[in-house]
């Protein structure tokens, strides 16, 4: 596996330099911002830009890298294909993160289920978005590639350093290894609906890519860095096929020199309803350490305290949004080389030893437990094998992991199937 090397020495500048009023400028947006076709087969890598309207530095990335004066000479090298999406055009084109709801918080099995089956019941614009994107990347499945990378580009409201965040599977690891970035992996532990939890569903790589502020010029040059970063992670391209390789790891290393490559792990979430007041407290920088006890908001005008300590994680400094702030904390490098270990060598089946424990036959990746026995399960055992999202079903709890076959039909969709015959 090749890695971005350093070639010179970096010394972290905090300066940010403010971006333009981009969020008040009409884009002239279409659903897709570019393909380029290899003529060499391989993988299919998808970016997508602007998820949420106001995050619009991924959107410009994306044109910048589709310039024809900028990848003319690609396609001769290229190795398979790259295409680039517009996430929500509306909120794009009104600067606002969502319309009626958030894009990235409504692709849960419900919806999905029903989509599949009739999207003509889906009204309103996120639906609409959402539809127009789950035909989209339907589409692009049934094109033969050898493997399929999806990277969704994302900003922050609040002052940060560029990151990854990955829901926790091998394959999202190794992906995410690239990047000269801290990685944020668990949180499909806390958030539900997100664009990459359809994708991993289906047994793709799928990470988010969050470069800085919204507001930051920067933003887009890094995004810019990390679409030329993936194409080598995806095997699309060559190191020495990227011009100035060194230089895109280069820019991001930069940025992110505070927090190196260090692992973190969400351990907490602070949840905001639509009909609830939220103000961050002013000062706090993503991956700002924060003490057990800590008046970190107010909501409602009630003070939030920190339930533990760690780092403060995507504080909101905005007025849309339904996460306050996460708390993370810092993974050892041990825990993960033991996960890696006990999921390569698939051996959570040593758990179906036990009574009222079983794989379940229909997802081998999700682990049946008992109500009562589960009581018992220690969470940061399942975090080992990969068991991360929780459901109940009657008197079952069934644990959840990422490590699924590709082209996975997901079983919502299934089911959803099953009862239209």
């Amino acid at each position: 596996m090749i890695f971005c090397a350093s070639s010179i020495k970096l010394t972290p500048n905090t300066t940010m330099t403010k971006a333009p009023e981009l969020t008040k400028t009409k884009f002239d947006v279409r659903r897709i911002i570019g393909k380029i076709e290899g003529k060499h087969p391989g993988p299919c890598i998808i970016f997508f830009g602007s998820i949420h309207g106001n995050e619009t530095s991924g959107y410009l990335a994306l044109k910048r890298f589709f310039d024809p004066a900028v990848t003319r000479n690609i396609s001769n090298k290229l190795r398979g294909t790259i295409i680039g999406i517009t996430g929500n055009i509306k909120a794009l084109n009104e600067g606002k993160r969502f319309i009626e709801k958030d894009l990235n918080r409504i692709w849960t099995h419900e919806n999905l289920a029903r989509i599949s089956k009739h999207p003509e019941l889906f009204d309103g614009n996120e639906y609409a978005e959402m539809r127009d994107l789950y035909a989209e990347i339907n589409n692009i499945l049934t094109g033969g590639a050898t493997n399929y990378y999806f990277i969704d580009l994302h900003t922050t409201s609040g002052s940060t350093l560029p990151f990854v965040i990955i829901n926790d599977s091998l394959q999202n690891r190794a992906l995410a290894r690239f990047f000269p970035t801290p990685v944020v992996l668990g949180i499909e532990e806390y958030l539900e609906g997100t664009i990459m939890d359809y994708i991993n569903d289906l047994g793709f790589p799928a990470i988010a890519m969050e470069s800085g502020q919204h507001d930051d010029m920067e933003s887009e040059d890094i995004h810019f860095a990390s679409v030329w970063v993936a194409l080598v992670a995806a095997g699309c391209l060559k190191e020495e096929e990227v011009r100035g390789y060194k230089a895109h790891c280069d820019r991001i290393r930069f940025a992110a020199v505070a927090e190196k490559r260090n692992f973190y792990e969400v351990v907490y979430r602070e949840p905001v309803n639509a009909n609830q007041e939220f103000v961050m407290n002013n000062g706090y920088s993503n991956f700002h350490r924060v003490a057990k006890g800590e008046t970190l908001a107010h909501k409602n005008k009630k003070e939030i305290i920190a339930e533990y300590s760690g780092r403060i994680f995507m504080p909101l400094y905005q007025s849309q949004g339904s996460e306050g702030f996460f708390i993370i904390r810092k993974i050892n490098k041990i825990w993960l080389r033991l996960s890696r270990f006990l999921r390569k060598n698939k051996l959570e089946y040593v758990f179906t030893v036990l009574p009222g424990i079983q794989i379940k036959p229909e997802e081998r990746n999700v682990l049946i437990v008992n109500k009562k026995i589960a009581a018992f399960f220690s969470t940061d055992l399942l975090h080992l094998f990969g068991y991360r999202k929780v459901r109940i079903n009657g008197s079952k709890v069934e644990y959840v992991k990422r490590e699924i076959p590709q082209y996975t039909q997901p079983y919502y969709l299934k089911t959803e199937a099953n009862k239209q015959q």
